[in-house]
């Protein structure tokens, strides 16, 4: 069985994106012309749609059912920000939780942190393969706000960064001399490795081994970089669902994923993307096709 939900989020009331929902589209699809994910099988929340629970709900629908042997994906195309790490006792530790945004983002309970989405993907059985793309911002501390968008949505040059920016209140949280400010991504590998949440990417590197995962994470950018909402050939896309999609359409069903992640990185520097997409995941899986 392959189990899939997308979901993409151009809606946000402050600071819409534009390229979220055909991000989503473009992805649906590639998996059912090729990879052949069934549309019973396949669940899609966008825009006004996509609040914290609809996304939580769903996410433990994707995990639920599944044997060994079984394929599920995850695609989310919208929003990332980070907040300060609360905590398992919602206490102000040390360090950054990266995060998705709901379209219904408060800030405070309707968020959804690494942690979340951690805890419910390793409820994944073992023995299934999983796909996790996130094209969204993890961005580091010199992140500026999202760029408006141009006011010709023809225009060739149009590109935001799909990250939100917390508001102050929230944003002081991580300054201030008794809570030093860690680096986004920094400690997280050991988080992965002990705890088996939900791994995120190495900051220096573009393909990372992470023993014991049940799934491979493609990421839109780095973690000090941010992710592009642009005018891509008269259409507006994610740079990384743009280039990934457009990739699996080109290549082999058979191709390993590792080769497939290097036509990714070659198209998004060929329309002169700042990001730099990252994989990672258990060696076994990266040497893989995708969704096999």
């Amino acid at each position: 069985m392959r189990k899939g939900f997308l979901t993409g989020i151009n809606a946000y009331p402050s600071s819409p994106l534009r390229g979220c929902v055909n991000d989503v589209e473009d992805m649906v699809g590639v998996l059912r012309a090729k990879y052949c994910f069934q549309t019973d099988f396949t669940r899609i929340v966008c825009d006004q749609r996509a609040t914290t629970q609809s996304i939580k709900d769903r996410l433990l629908w994707l995990i639920s059912g599944l044997k060994p042997g079984d394929i599920w994906m995850f695609h989310y195309s919208g929003h990332g920000t980070q907040i300060r790490d609360r905590g398992p006792k919602d206490e102000l530790a040390d360090g950054m939780d990266e995060c998705l945004c709901p379209v219904d983002l408060d800030w405070e309970k309707k968020i959804i942190t690494d942690d979340d989405l951690g805890a419910i993907l390793k409820l994944a059985p073992k023995g299934t393969r999983g796909y996790v793309i996130l094209d969204s911002c993890h961005s580091g501390t010199a992140t500026r706000d999202i760029k408006p968008p141009s006011d010709n949505p023809g225009l060739e040059h149009y590109r935001a960064d799909r990250y939100l920016a917390p508001p102050f209140d929230i944003a002081a949280r991580a300054t201030g001399k008794d809570m030093p400010l860690r680096r986004f991504g920094r400690g997280l590998r050991a988080v992965v490795q002990k705890r088996g949440l939900f791994g995120l990417f190495a900051p220096r590197r573009e393909i990372t081994v992470v023993p014991g995962l049940n799934h491979i994470l493609i990421s839109g950018c780095r973690s000090s970089e941010t992710s592009a909402d642009a005018y891509i050939g008269g259409r507006f896309n994610g740079a990384l669902t743009w280039a990934l999609v457009s990739s699996m359409r080109e290549l082999a069903l058979d191709t390993p994923i590792k080769v497939l992640f290097q036509r990714v990185a070659d198209k998004m520097k060929s329309k002169n993307f700042a990001q730099n997409p990252q994989l990672e995941g258990p060696e076994e899986m990266l040497n893989r096709p995708i969704f096999f």
